[in-house]
């Protein structure tokens, strides 16, 4: 179908086609997973992009952040199964981020983490499948590099896990199904979020409401 065509489209010609002949500052989510950028290096995604919140580079073949423009509404980053080690003062440099997905790359030490200090909003990161997430310390210096996380690999730091929205979305990560969990940006996405995870998740917006 449509999707398997996609994917054998060059880098250019998905951006394009993505962008469905918007001007750069009208997108406000771009998805580029699987299409495999040319020479490792986000080529075309630069600061015109003022509104982006959502940018999906998963699989992509990744292996340089260099040119990686500072976005200055981007909310959530997806960079996971690329082959990333070092950079990621690009990525901090996108100062709104709140989730931030670098599972399955070649990260290979905290050291290498720690310009995501810098991210004050950041509330989840996954850093699962990449050599530095064997070290055992891992969680403790992430908890304590980002005062603010809630979520490591989407777990917190009391080790519970996630509630889980893998059922609606898991399919459609793409589609629609991720935006609500930029936490609580949108409060009828919430709510209906709220009423699905049942006490849970109304105890969690309740504390949400506190931080406001």
């Amino acid at each position: 179908g449509q999707r398997a065509h996609e994917k054998k489209m060059s880098w250019n010609e998905r951006l394009q086609a993505e962008l469905q002949g918007r001007e750069p500052h009208q997108v406000t989510k771009l998805v580029l997973d699987h299409c495999p950028c040319e020479g490792g290096a986000v080529e075309g995604i630069n600061e015109k992009f003022s509104n982006l919140k959502i940018l999906c580079l998963n699989g992509i073949s990744l292996s340089s952040l260099r040119g990686f423009p500072a976005l200055p509404s981007l909310k959530k980053l997806e960079l996971a199964d690329n082959r990333l080690s070092s950079g990621l003062e690009k990525v901090a440099a996108c100062t709104q981020l709140e989730s931030l997905n670098l599972a399955n790359n070649k990260i290979r030490d905290a050291e290498a983490l720690q310009p995501l200090a810098s991210l004050t909003k950041l509330r989840s990161l996954a850093l699962e499948s990449n050599p530095v997430a064997d070290e055992d310390t891992l969680k403790d210096k992430m908890f304590r590099l980002l005062p603010d996380l809630i979520y490591l690999d989407d777990v917190d730091r009391d080790g519970n896990p996630r509630e889980s929205e893998s059922e609606d979305d898991d399919e459609e990560e793409d589609e629609e199904g991720s935006e609500y969990e930029s936490e609580g940006e949108e409060a009828p996405t919430t709510s209906a979020t709220g009423r699905r995870m049942g006490a849970a998740g109304a105890a969690a917006e309740e504390e949400e409401d506190d931080d406001d």
